[in-house]
């Protein structure tokens, strides 16, 4: 793995986190994207890639 994949895969555990923590409240992808330092496209591209 790349050190930018690393990067993105610590930032996406962020997001992740995020949803585990506030299961209750409703968020949105632009929400999650926030957690993870990365615009809602890139964000939603990369999170689907992984998980």
């Amino acid at each position: 793995m790349t050190p930018e994949e690393l990067a993105d895969l610590a930032h996406l555990r962020r997001a992740r986190d995020l949803m585990d923590r506030e299961y209750a409240q409703p968020l949105d992808v632009p929400a999650m994207a926030r957690a993870a330092l990365m615009s809602p496209a890139h964000f939603s591209r990369k999170f689907r890639a992984a998980y």
